[in-house]
């Protein structure tokens, strides 16, 4: 209604604001944010580095309703640079964390390789807004039943829920 279209053009010059600036942290020239090992996400025990698939499903889903938003404000500009943000960000996130069953944890981390439950955290919220697959569905699939396996069964015997992460060869990271 009339409510949610003024409180969205309340909100949009920080969303502009907040999008622009997380761009800065593209610091590899590929469209995605890069973790730098120092507690930048929510995770901070567990530190990332690179690209991540944490980080990186997230931007995209961020860039996704950037775009609806800029739409709904008739922010064509914006519409159009966030969506060519979008369009080089999204090949580069599968192509530098598809291992062919899941995406790999991050980039330049010890824990590369790591199987993580959130890994596709991004696709949860783009689910919950509408806004589609961020990546092919088939590599969602994939990926979640890597996460069953490996985060829910493979930790106490699937008894307990999942934990974060598991290490690629399947034991508990420590």
């Amino acid at each position: 209604g009339g409510m949610d279209r003024e409180f969205l053009e309340h909100c949009w010059p920080a969303v502009k604001s907040a999008l622009d600036y997380l761009k800065k942290f593209d610091t590899a020239g590929d469209g995605i944010p890069q973790n730098e090992g120092i507690p930048d996400q929510t995770y901070d025990d567990w530190r990332m580095r690179g690209t991540s698939a944490y980080c990186g499903s997230l931007w995209l889903a961020s860039l996704k309703a950037g775009v609806k938003m800029a739409e709904k404000v008739n922010d064509t500009a914006a519409a159009r640079k966030y969506q060519a943000w979008y369009n080089k960000a999204q090949p580069n996130f599968i192509k530098e964390l598809w291992n062919g069953s899941y995406f790999n944890y991050d980039t330049g981390s010890p824990y590369k390789n790591n199987v993580m439950a959130d890994q596709l955290v991004g696709q949860w919220y783009a689910n919950l807004c509408g806004l589609g697959n961020l990546v092919p569905q088939e590599m969602t699939r994939k990926a979640l039943a890597a996460i069953y396996k490996d985060t829910v069964l493979g930790f106490q015997d699937g008894q307990m829920g999942a934990v974060n992460g598991m290490n690629a060869d399947g034991t508990l990271i420590k």
